[in-house]
């Protein structure tokens, strides 16, 4: 099969339509994730104001982010009062606990991922 130049044209233009379309498709995503992002936060916000118990308020945080972004795990650090560890304050799950229980801490400003 042999294709004219009307062909080509056509298969370029169609090719440059799929990938807008895609484009479109990622930045649509991206938007709907960042605003999700945004809800939880402002929803943490909200519950900050009303919340006088900071345990509840950490332990509600910590799940409401673990279920809305569909994460594994999820845990939130605090900076010891001498501000050279961010230590395991609330997390959730059998290993947030475990890690509760052990102190489990990173030195301020370290690359570590775990």
């Amino acid at each position: 099969m042999q294709l004219n130049k009307a062909d080509l044209r056509f298969i370029t233009a169609l090719s440059a339509q799929v990938a807008g379309a895609i484009y479109n498709v990622r930045l649509l995503d991206e938007a709907r994730r960042r605003a999700l992002q945004l809800q939880t936060a402002a929803e943490i916000a909200r519950d900050i104001s009303s919340l006088l118990d900071l345990d509840e308020l950490l332990a509600k945080a910590v799940t409401l982010v673990r279920d809305r972004f569909s994460f594994y795990h999820a845990a939130i650090f605090l900076v010891d009062p001498g501000g050279e560890y961010a230590v395991v304050r609330e997390a959730t799950g059998k290993a947030g606990a475990e890690m509760k229980r052990a102190g489990h801490k990173l030195g301020v400003g370290s690359k570590s991922r775990e």
